[in-house]
């Protein structure tokens, strides 16, 4: 239950994030109508992590042993409602942007970045699958219930700034998509076991396919 939860949860942290990042690109190519319908959509999900962790952030939420709650039946069905209203608005925000010359024309061919020079970067997450390149620790290297869970990798190879943005829009459909495959998957069960107490002299390393790409710690 505990691995299905943390995939629910994180992706409800890549969906403010990747709002998030629509809202500030529109601010950027002067689309303020476009700006404030996805403020008001990121809104929307922060005050659903507040709901159903406490923070508008998630913070606090995974703890040593699990998590620090549980997601009760109320707060299931609260996350349905929610994904269910997000797919039918960002799909529409989504035609809408890429039909507004305004915004695609600020946008295409500018600050390419080819295949080739984002491998020599080293690049990560949806600026490197903009790029071309195909690689989401979510799918290589599996983590929590991703593993359990089928869903799309969305990749292009334009390398612009307009490719980056359709990445992140079709990640943030994937997000409502994986949403719901954890809800309908959801097993009983306790969110926490207890911790012994862990040996000194001992290493560990643990990774995650953050909103903006690997994140990898070593302890």
């Amino acid at each position: 239950r505990v691995q299905f939860l943390r995939t629910l949860f994180a992706e409800l942290e890549r969906l403010y994030n990747h709002l998030g990042y629509q809202a500030d690109l529109c601010q950027a190519t002067g689309l303020v109508v476009g700006q404030a319908q996805f403020d008001i959509l990121k809104e929307r999900v922060l005050r659903l992590n507040a709901r159903l962790s406490g923070h508008r952030y998630l913070f606090g939420l995974n703890v040593a042993g699990g998590l620090s709650r549980d997601l009760l039946p109320e707060g299931q069905e609260a996350v349905a409602m929610c994904i269910s209203a997000l797919r039918l608005d960002i799909e529409t925000l989504r035609q809408l942007l890429l039909s507004s010359p305004s915004h695609v024309d600020r946008l295409e061919t500018t600050g390419i970045l080819s295949p080739e020079e984002a491998r020599v970067y080293g690049a990560v997450g949806p600026i490197g699958r903009a790029s071309g390149l195909d690689r989401d620790l979510r799918r290589d290297h599996p983590y929590a219930a991703y593993g359990q869970i089928d869903f799309d990798i969305p990749v292009l190879r334009e390398g612009d700034a307009f490719a980056r943005a359709r990445v992140r829009l079709e990640e943030t459909l994937q997000s409502l998509h994986i949403i719901e495959r954890v809800l309908e998957q959801l097993p009983d069960g306790a969110v926490r076991v207890p911790m012994m107490p862990l040996p000194p002299g001992e290493s560990a390393s643990g990774w995650v396919e953050s909103p903006h790409g690997e994140s990898l710690h070593w302890l």
